[in-house]
Formats: structure tokens, sequence, C-alpha cells
């Protein structure tokens, strides 16, 4: 390790977790450490986290007091968190919105230490909801445990092409660019205004600036490849590239690895939780973080036959709107392995499945993107429950919503007009609001259909 990365970790990182009014700082040091515990000592501490968690949600959130009292449900009658937190109901981000949001609140946090946070809607639907500062320390704590696991400490040099600016972070301007650009050493480029023209301008930044990390989404970092390929451009100094936010085919990390002649690390999470698992060092698969989450493995109905289950998530760290038994949406494989020969005692997933965003090119060689149109729709969460994007013909994009009472009718003309800037020339662009967005032959409601046949999804 560095001075330099020694000197991040032990002095500014405290200074930062002070100022931010967080303990990321020991709890990365406690994340760093735990990760190498037995599978059994990891178990005790996550039991002792999720008791803890049940207690403050049964006794100071409306909603699951409620429930309680009506199902006749105590901790104190089972003294096995694990037992009572199946006689809970499994909730949606739908389930959450149509109930009275108020009733998720925990009365043991004041308004004036929740911090107001909101998806992306990489489902469909636009979802708002609170953390507390301890949360946000936890989520940062977890990320730089990931980070210094792949061998990228602390101020080392990165680039983030990222929905940059769109995440609210504590402390000032000043300084979080201290903190972010001075200390850590990350630059951010947004990934949404990707054509071809932009990626090579990222590209050559990259070489230029001998920048050894890049972290971007799974399309993104697809896209760059493409470039690459293309024309050409090679980057000695580039050694990994962390890739999240979507499904990471093996396909696309032989593809990405190959162009960028990098390793490529896959990077599992959510607005809700921040980072949840992680590539093991040893290429054995993703390490779930048990130490802040309690995870359950639900059958699909009717059962994938490869064993691919929905993925339930109780996370321990936010206090402010404590999110049990919550079904995140994702479809994971996990592995059976008792133990990883990296040496960590954190379980095994082999795979993380249903993430992967579609990405349409086009007429005039623009990048559209899932994660372009969630964010873009983010500040109208309050007038579209639900949206889909569908090109059916190559010059022709219908954006389908399903409007709430609120929905205003400049809406539509100003999204419109977005829309246009983002897709270039050449090709239309219409709203169309619909009662409810319809399904495919399997059932799902994808936000991207490409029905067009002439340009389909690269990557």
């Amino acid at each position: 390790m560095s001075l330099r990365s020694r000197v991040i970790r032990n002095m500014f990182f405290s200074l930062a977790s002070r100022r931010m009014g967080n303990r990321f700082a020991r709890e990365y040091h406690e994340r760093c450490a735990s990760q190498w515990r037995s599978r059994q000592e990891l178990i005790d501490l996550q039991r002792g986290r999720l008791q803890r968690l049940l207690q403050h949600a049964l006794e100071t959130v409306p909603f699951y007091r409620d429930w309680a009292e009506k199902e006749g449900l105590s901790l104190s009658e089972t003294g096995d968190p694990y037992a009572t937190i199946l006689r809970l109901p499994v909730l949606s981000k739908r389930g959450i919105q149509q109930a009275i949001s108020e009733r998720f609140l925990s009365e043991a946090v004041p308004a004036s230490g929740r911090i107001p946070y909101s998806t992306s809607g990489s489902t469909g639907i636009p979802f708002s909801f609170s953390v507390d500062r301890s949360m946000v320390g936890n989520k940062i704590a977890r990320y730089f445990r990931e980070m210094t696991a792949w061998g990228i400490e602390p101020g080392t040099r990165f680039l983030k092409v990222w929905g940059a600016g769109r995440v609210t972070t504590p402390g000032t301007e000043e300084e979080q660019s201290f903190f972010t650009k001075w200390i850590l050493r990350r630059e951010e480029m947004s990934a949404f205004d990707l054509d071809p023209e932009r990626a090579d301008q990222i590209l050559r930044y990259l070489k230029e600036r001998r920048i050894p990390v890049l972290e971007a989404y799974t399309s993104t970092a697809s896209f760059l490849a493409s470039r690459i390929e293309e024309i050409g451009i090679s980057l000695p100094s580039l050694k990994t590239v962390v890739v999240s936010g979507e499904t990471l085919t093996e396909e696309l990390e032989t593809r990405i690895a190959k162009a960028f002649e990098a390793k490529v690390l896959n990077a599992y999470g959510s607005r809700e939780f921040g980072r949840i698992a992680f590539s093991c060092p040893g290429g054995n698969g993703l390490h779930f973080s048990m130490e802040d989450f309690c995870a359950e493995y639900l059958d699909l109905d009717p059962p994938d036959p490869g064993g691919l289950k929905r993925l339930v998530l109780t996370c321990f760290s936010n206090r402010a709107q404590p999110f049990v038994r919550y079904d995140t949406g994702d479809l994971v494989l996990p592995s059976d392995a008792s133990t990883c020969p990296c040496g960590r005692g954190l379980p095994l997933w082999r795979t993380v499945a249903g993430r992967m965003a579609e990405r349409v090119v086009t007429p005039s060689g623009r990048h559209l993107s899932v994660h372009f149109l969630t964010l873009l729709l983010e500040d109208y969460e309050t007038e579209i429950r639900q949206f889909q994007a569908v090109v059916d013909r190559t010059d022709r994009l219908r954006l389908l919503v399903v409007p709430t009472d609120t929905f205003r009718e400049e809406t539509v003309g100003r999204v419109e007009s977005l829309l246009r800037d983002h897709v270039g020339e050449g090709m239309g662009v219409r709203i169309e609001r619909v009662g409810e967005i319809p399904v495919t032959g399997d059932g799902k409601r994808p936000l991207l259909r490409n029905l067009s046949g002439g340009l389909a999804p690269q990557g």
C-alpha cells in the first residue's frame, strides 16, 4: 500500500467521516476485517443486527407495528429473528407506493435526520424514500471495502462514467470536490450523452491521463469497447474496468476484457442500498455483503429451470425507513458453496440476472439507453407512474406513459423535446398516454423494447 493510501485510510477518511456526521471510516475498517471471518461468525453477526433492526421496526415504524399487533407478533415470543422475519410481508416498490408513505418512516428518527433519495426507476416505477446519515456512511464503507478487495486502494486515480451529479451527497460542493477529486482522485463524466464522438473523447482522456481504473454502467463499458474495436485505440495504463447497474453476461465480460485488455469486475447494487455484492477477486462469483443484509431467495412461479431466484433483501443500516423483506425485482443464482477458495467467509452468488438494459443506436448514431430514460423521467416521478420506450420502426420512438392525476399537458412537449435532442435527427418521438404498460410474451415489462429489427442492441 502506498503512503498516500495509508494517509487517506487512516487520516482523511476519519476527518471526512466526522465532517459528514457518520461513521463510514470506522465501518470501512470493520468491513475490511469482517469479510475474512468464518461463515458462522458472520451468521452470528448478521443475526444480532437483524434482531436489532426488527426490534426497531416493530416498535417505531407504524406499518410494522400495526402488522405485528394484527398478527400477534412479538420478538420476545420466538427469540429467533430468522423465524420472526418470515411472518412479515414481502414488499415491493409498488406495495410501498400504494400505502401511505409516512407509515414506513421510523418515529424514532426526526425529519431533520432523514435524507431524501429516489430510485431512477429501473423497474419502470420511480420510487422516493428516506435514509439517515448512518446509512450514507454504511454505503460509503461498503463501496470502499469492495474497491480495496480488488486492489484499488483509496487514492488510486479512476474515471467514473455514470449519472454524475444526480445522487444526494452530504457536504458543500467545495467539500465534495475536495474529497472526491483531490483525496480520492476520482473524476466523473456523464454516461448519458454517448455517441461515437463522445465515446472517443472519453477513450482519449483515459489514455492521455494514464488512468488505471474505469467504472461505468455495463452497457456504457460495452459501448466504449465497441469504439475501441472500431478505432483501434490502446489503453496501456488501464488495468481494471468495474461495471455495475446492468447484468454482466459472460459474453459481455469477455468482449469488454478483450477490448480494454483489462480485468473486468462486477458490482451489484441499487439506489436503495448501495453496493450489495461484488466480484470475488479470485473469480469465484460475487460475494454478498451479509454483514449489512439478510437475503432470501424465493422461487419463481413456475420455478426457473436454471435455478434463478427472486432476491428479497432486508437492510440493517437504514433506521429512518427500514426496508424489511424488500423485493428487489432482481434475480440471482446463489451458490451452494460453503466456503470460497479466496478465504472470505461471505456467501457467494454465481450470477445476477435481469439487470441488463437494452441499448438502441439511433439513425444519427446516438446511444439510447434505459439509464438515460430513467434519469430523465426521474424529474417527473410525481406525474408519470410508469413508462416504456418502444422503438417499433428505425425512425420512430414511442414513449408510453401511465400518467398520475398531477400529469400536466406541458410535460408532453417538454419530455418530447428532451428526447428529440438526445436521439438526434432521423428519429421521430411521440408520447402516448396509456392506462397500463403492456407485457411481452414472457410476462415482463421491459423499459426499452426494440421491435424495429434494424436497430439491434449492441453489446
